[in-house]
Parts: C-alpha cells; structure tokens; sequence
C-alpha cells in the first residue's frame, strides 16, 4: 500500500513540522513528475468500494440543500451524481481481477469488536457485475423520469440516490451490519 503508507508518513511529517512540499519532491522522481503509480493499489483502491456506495449518498445531501422549486437543479444535479457513481462503478469493475481471489478490493473498519461487527465491504465477480448493471441504471432512471416527476421532485430524487446508495451497500456488504 504504497499510497496509504505515504499518506501516512506525511501525516506524521506535518505533524512533527516537515515540509510538505518537501516530502513531495522526496517522491517524485528525477524529472520532476509526481509518480501517478501511487495510485494503482493504494488507497485509492482500498476504498474504491465504499466510494462506489456512498457518492450517491453525498449528492442526496446537496440536493437536500436546494429549494424544493428548483426543479432543474435537482435534476441535473441527480443525473450528475448517479453519472459519477457509474464512472466509479466502471472503474471498479476494471479494477476487479477476474483470476485474483474471490473477494477483492475489500475494506474493513471495525466497529463493535466484543460484538464482532465490523464495517467491512468488497466484491466478488457477481456483486462487482451487478454494481456496474446498477451504476448504468442510475442515470436512466432519472433521464426516464425527467418529464413525468413534476410534483415532490425533490423528494423523488432524494428518495432515487438514497436508493441507489442502498442497493450498492447491499451489494457490496459482507457482513451483516455493513
């Protein structure tokens, strides 16, 4: 986890008073470029799951702050969500390694360990599949439904990405609290 383990050390750079920058010129290479293979297997990844799951939840919350009369922000700002939940979905389905171990790009948080629940996500190749078929449904629906919601659409999309939000924590859940 070369990404992780650097995020980390940095943390414990600033907190000692190191100079960010410093650190990142100490990773970047000869040239001067910023080395972008962090990024493959890192953090990115490890939480590459929860981040399919809950950006729909975080657009839910923006449009939650809009007034409930701004039907075209509403819209547009919903079909904008599910789009980047569907880019991410595809990318964790490219990321997926169909001859790896059955469950991949997993992450776990514990949280009530005397009761042995824990936060902990990740996919196998039916759930990663049924993510991606989930993540294109997403923009369809709201394109499908833009002319007919005219009263509560709000509510309606709110009530689409919370949803959405569901069905992918659903699939990606290994355990059964999430």
């Amino acid at each position: 986890d070369i990404l992780g383990g650097g995020l980390l050390e940095l943390v414990g750079l600033l907190h000692h008073g190191v100079d960010a920058a410093w650190f990142v010129g100490e990773r970047c290479g000869k040239s001067g470029e910023f080395d972008f293979r962090l990024f493959a297997g890192g953090l990115f990844d490890t939480h590459l799951t929860s981040l399919v799951i809950f950006v729909p939840a975080l657009f839910a919350l923006l449009v939650l702050l809009f007034p409930k009369d701004e039907n075209g922000l509403i819209r547009v700002t919903t079909v904008v969500g599910m789009g980047v939940g569907l880019l991410l979905a595809a990318v964790l389905y490219l990321r997926f390694d169909a001859k790896g171990p059955e469950f991949q790009l997993e992450y776990r948080a514990h949280w009530i360990d005397e009761l042995g629940i824990s936060y902990h996500v990740g996919v196998d190749g039916l759930a990663v599949s049924l993510m991606l078929l989930t993540g294109i449904l997403g923009p369809l629906v709201v394109m499908a439904s833009w002319g007919y919601i005219t009263h509560r659409t709000k509510e309606f999309h709110v009530a689409l990405l919370v949803l959405q939000t569901a069905m992918l924590g659903a699939l990606a859940s290994m355990d059964l609290i999430l």
